[in-house]
């Protein structure tokens, strides 16, 4: 029993198995052998063939022993699918195939076969692909099939051209260059091992150009060059060249060359360019050109034509003119005949299809630039990136300095050039400063103009203007651009140590979007009311003095004649001292650059002119004493006791400057003191 249970589990288990029992072989039998053939898709293909190249229109089949001897052959034609033959049992058979040769061929043994050579261009014949095949069977039974697979005897090269980057292009022709003269079919890799074994391969036909010049594929066949992977750690496909190859492999590697040519006006290239690029399963490290393999290539034309590249030979230059232009999108003017300094506006990119291409039709990267005419580049205009606002390529774009003829460049800033030229003749003329009453679209110049000093104050305006007096503002007008300086000068010399000269600058705070400032001169010194009459010329002599404007606008000067009414200043004598205080009301920037005053007696009172050294001396009588006045620029020996405070080189915060003298010397009284300067005031 207890066999018994062993044996039951066993068979079970057998029961669950299928035994299959082969016949029993018996040597030298006849055997029906049939050959199906088909044809290779190779793995490694990039694409896959065309139907054409499928086709098996005959074969030349041989079966040989183990010895090499032939045991028979075979030539079917008629596009045959399969080869039925008569051979023994249990004998080892090598079946080698060549298709589509035409004809019979006749090989005794396998040597011979293995010697068989194509010559190129043999790759076809009547039109049809040659391949072969070869297989090992050792049949048995009575009726046997094996299946042979086909490989085509050559490579092919599908290539197109994509020129979208640099727009339409013509390809004068393309061609294989050092490619094998021969193949062996039966060897298991051909390559190329001396310059002797390399011809020019395979080239464009006039139609083939057709289809490359419409944007269509055309095809290259060629044998097989398996010269593996020479540059196993480049990842750069511009090391791919003959520099970096050892020993001769450079002269050994087969590649394609193309030329082509830009016309200038479908493409913003004008010239001829020549590419070149090594075969291989990659475009870094390997050269092999493999048997029954398609290498799919699109040529994209690079923009680097300029690189000094094995690959690239370039005669070729920019078109620089007529693919695009600049517009003013948006601005106070509409053309670039009439803009000013301080001008704004928004300009518009107008590019061609050739233009669109070499940028990717993406113009973000691209830059302005301005240029004079001969060629520097200029900062007459201030240019913004630009930027794709419903459906259009803007920039923001002021000009920030006058300048003569000026252009505004497209600039490739990844290759560092000019692209395109898309103006010229741009003249950006300086704003002409109007003094005047009231503002208005065309202010009413002033040729002259009466600022009361120690009044209310007189308001007058600076404007900028156009040629033609139409003031320049508003919203496409940048006024922070223009600084306006304005200096009160003596027009005449007669009198010029007596004088004030006044130097004022516009705030800044004052403007705003109706006038560039309000001048106010109504300076009150002492706080007590004057006479109106008093005037600059009492100081000095009779009639009245003319002054005029410097009005200073970047490093232009336009001048304009003012006349000033001038209240002279009350002094107020106590305990040893001598103090001026300049009110300044309006509140706007004011400096003392050059001050003189002088106390006179009133009109019943005497004085008596001296005359010590070089000094200007008044004796004044008041309250029984009398006192001597000495010009700073004029002081002697005797008036070494003399001091004289300045509380400050800008308005305090109430609008006052202060000037005094104190008087150390109680017998010795100044009433008067000057900072001598005989020159003409500068613009502050």
């Amino acid at each position: 029993m207890k066999k018994l249970f062993f044996l039951v589990p066993v068979l079970l288990l057998c029961s669950c198995t299928q035994i299959r029992l082969s016949p029993v072989q018996i040597a030298d039998q006849p055997v029906s052998l049939t050959v199906n053939l088909s044809v290779e898709g190779n793995t490694d293909t990039k694409s896959l063939f065309s139907p054409d190249e499928e086709i098996v229109n005959d074969v030349n089949l041989f079966i040989f022993g183990e010895d090499g001897e032939l045991v028979c052959k075979r030539f079917e034609s008629g596009n045959p699918r399969s080869v039925t033959l008569e051979l023994k049992s249990s004998v080892q058979y090598n079946i080698r195939a060549i298709a589509n040769w035409g004809s019979e061929l006749d090989f005794s043994n396998e040597t011979q076969l293995q010697d068989f050579e194509l010559q190129w261009p043999e790759f076809q014949k009547n039109g049809y692909m040659l391949m072969s095949g070869s297989e090992s069977t050792m049949p048995v039974g009575s009726m046997v099939r094996v299946y042979l697979n086909l490989i085509r005897a050559c490579s092919k090269v599908s290539f197109k051209v994509n020129d979208t980057a640099l727009g339409a292009v013509q390809i004068k022709y393309a061609k294989l260059c050092q490619v094998p003269s021969a193949m062996k079919p039966f060897l298991s890799l051909n390559k190329a091992d001396s310059v002797s074994d390399l011809v020019d391969g395979d080239s464009a036909s006039d139609s083939d150009l057709e289809l490359l010049n419409k944007g269509e594929e055309m095809v290259f066949y060629l044998f097989e060059n398996m010269q593996g992977t020479l540059l196993p750690d480049n990842d750069d496909p511009w090391k791919k060249v003959p520099d970096n190859l050892k020993d001769n492999n450079a002269l050994l590697c087969s590649y394609v060359e193309v030329k082509a040519h830009f016309d200038g006006v479908s493409s913003i290239f004008a010239g001829d360019v020549t590419y070149r690029f090594y075969l291989g399963k990659d475009n870094c490290t390997n050269f092999d050109v493999k048997r029954n393999t398609n290498y799919k290539i699109e040529l994209i034309m690079s923009t680097n034509l300029d690189a000094v590249s094995w690959k690239i030979t370039s005669d070729v230059s920019l078109v620089e003119e007529g693919h695009g232009f600049g517009e003013i999108y948006a601005g106070r003017q509409k053309t670039f005949t009439e803009l000013y300094m301080g001008d704004c506006f928004q300009y518009k990119l107008n590019a061609d299809e050739a233009l669109e291409a070499y940028f990717g039709g993406n113009f973000e990267g691209a830059k302005l630039k301005c240029y004079s005419a001969t060629g520097t580049e200029s900062e007459a205009l201030e240019l913004g990136s630009l930027a794709l606002v419903d459906g259009c390529w803007l920039a923001d774009v002021r000009c920030i300095n006058n300048s003569n003829p000026v252009e505004i460049w497209l600039w490739d800033p990844v290759r560092s050039r000019k692209v395109q030229k898309l103006n010229t003749g741009i003249i950006i003329k300086k704003p002409r400063p109007v003094f005047c009453n009231i503002v208005t679209q065309k202010p009413n110049p002033l040729s002259s103009a009466n600022i009361t000093i120690n009044k209310s104050g007189t308001s007058c305006f600076v404007c900028l203007a156009d040629e033609q007096g139409g003031r320049l503002g508003g919203k496409w007008f940048d006024n922070t651009l223009i600084s306006i300086s304005l200096s009160l000068r003596a027009l005449s010399d007669t009198y010029s140590e007596l004088c004030d000269n006044i130097s004022a600058q516009l705030s800044k705070a004052s403007k705003n979007s109706e006038y560039w400032g309000k001048l106010n001169y109504g300076l009150s010194y002492s706080g007590s009311p004057l006479l109106k009459g008093n005037k600059l010329a009492e100081l000095c002599a009779s009639g009245e003095q003319c002054f005029k404007i410097v009005l200073s606008l970047m490093d232009s000067k336009a001048e304009m004649p003012i006349s000033v009414d001038y209240y002279p200043v009350s002094l107020n004598y106590d305990a040893n001292s001598l103090k001026a205080t300049l009110k300044n009301p309006s509140k706007l920037p004011f400096a003392v650059e050059y001050y003189d005053f002088t106390w006179f007696g009133s009109a019943d009172e005497s004085y008596d002119r001296i005359t010590d050294d070089t000094s200007k001396d008044f004796t004044y009588t008041y309250s029984g004493e009398t006192y001597k006045a000495y010009r700073l620029d004029c002081v002697n020996y005797e008036n070494q006791a003399f001091g004289y405070t300045d509380k400050g080189s800008k308005l305090m915060q109430d609008g006052s400057y202060d000037l005094s003298a104190t008087l150390l010397d109680y017998y010795t009284a100044y009433a008067c003191f000057n900072r001598n300067n005989s020159s003409a005031a500068q613009p502050y």
